[in-house]
């Protein structure tokens, strides 16, 4: 090994003695692969002779060996050796014990992470609560989440706080890492902590709303409406017209002026039919705690065809009717009610399609979003007139899909 090379993690010229196994390292990512990989191994009955379970407290070292010399020292950045002298690195945080010869990764210590850091010291600044380092640029406007990098990457569970892999900050805060954000984008568009889009998703909407506009429902289903809460602003809409592509938030300001118009949405009440202000029979009805206008409506449909109790009445305990008319108890915080089977004739039961992406690195995509439900062979003017019409459109929308991302984060442990 050449004695500046170090190892496939730095390039440096010593190696460090782990306080915990008191072995010598070339780096501290070297000592935790080789606690990995023996924990791995142990785990099937086996025993490695190189390895350590713990992690090495990198702070914590004392003593470090030259490579060129071999000459076991204290720490520093040069070999004290008088006829060596060989520089270990090029960038040196004694705080970290961080060697480097590798300076274009721009290495910087931040005394708010309390680790080094990569990406220049001059286009980033700390935020103290999150304990991040944010691009000059984001700092003013990303939304605080407290100690935001002290917990597992949502995705692959793997602690964020050192990672050395590019980290990418969507617009909730939740941080992931960019690897993994890119991986979730193939099948989701939504923070897998809290739901909330990953990134600006207008233009993918717009798109939904043209399919809407070209995908009619049945005539017996136009008059349905449910409630929605909006994962994206988190308020909730009513009267909002049912559709099995999806339901738009329909937040406005004191002006009247619409100021969401996202699809990732989710149903907290309804379906219910206006034009006889019950719940369309045969449906599966979502009911919210204390009843709603789903339940009311649920409970007067039960009551004209005889089947005793609906879901409505009660804030707190919820009921499903089955098609004997009998109550099953239910627990949680929501409950399903379906009306009597024997008033429906030949009833499809209706879904609904929820919507989906974020984290750093050079870029993440959203994913795209879910297909829509297969469109039911209907009469003319039903949901399949508008069906291809609507698929025209299917390619654009994935192409946007790829171009409606958020701002990565490079800022990464070094």
């Amino acid at each position: 090994m050449d004695c500046k090379m170090g190892c496939d993690h730095y390039e440096r010229g010593c190696q460090l003695l782990a306080p915990c196994c008191k072995k010598y390292y070339p780096c501290r990512r070297c000592h935790d692969d080789a606690s990995d990989e023996m924990m791995e191994v142990e785990g099937r009955g086996s025993k490695l002779e190189y390895g350590c379970l713990e992690k090495m407290d990198r702070s914590n070292v004392q003593r470090i060996r030259c490579n060129k010399c071999m000459l076991e020292q204290g720490v520093s950045n040069e070999c004290v050796n008088a006829s060596c002298k060989l520089k270990f690195g090029e960038y040196y945080c004694e705080k970290c014990r961080l060697w480097d010869m590798d300076t274009s990764k721009q290495q910087y210590h931040c005394d708010g992470c309390g680790i080094c850091r990569v990406g220049g010291r001059a286009n980033y600044t700390h935020c103290p609560r999150c304990s991040v380092c944010y691009t000059n640029e984001t700092i003013a406007t990303h939304t605080c989440v407290e100690n935001a990098l002290e917990n597992d990457c949502p995705v692959c569970l793997v602690y964020l706080y050192d990672s050395t892999q590019s980290l990418f900050v969507p617009p909730c805060g939740h941080i992931l890492h960019h690897d993994c954000a890119q991986a979730l984008r193939k099948t989701s568009y939504t923070c897998p902590t809290c739901n909330r889009s990953l990134q600006d998703m207008s233009t993918v909407f717009q798109h939904v709303d043209h399919e809407i506009a070209m995908t009619p429902m049945p005539m017996e289903m136009r008059t349905w409406q449910v409630s929605v809460l909006c994962n994206d602003c988190n308020t909730t809409s009513t009267g909002i017209t049912y559709h099995i592509l999806g339901h738009k938030c329909i937040a406005k300001d004191n002006e009247g002026a619409m100021t969401c118009g996202s699809y990732n949405t989710v149903v907290v009440d309804g379906p219910i039919d206006t034009a006889t202000g019950k719940a369309p029979a045969g449906v599966a009805v979502m009911v919210p705690a204390g009843g709603g206008a789903a339940g009311a409506a649920a409970d007067t449909a039960a009551a004209d065809a005889g089947t005793g109790a609906g879901v409505g009445t009660g804030a707190g305990a919820f009921e499903e009717t089955g098609s004997n008319g009998g109550d099953v108890d239910t627990e949680g915080e929501e409950a399903w009610e379906t009306c009597d089977e024997d008033e429906v004739e030949d009833e499809d039961e209706v879904g609904d399609n929820g919507g989906v992406v974020g984290t750093e690195g050079e870029g993440v995509a959203p994913a795209p979003a879910p297909a829509p439900a297969p469109a039911p062979e209907v009469a003319e003017g039903g949901v399949g007139a508008g069906a291809a019409a609507a698929n025209a459109n299917e390619e654009d929308m994935h192409r946007d899909m790829e171009t409606a991302h958020g701002q990565p984060e490079r800022n990464r442990s070094a």
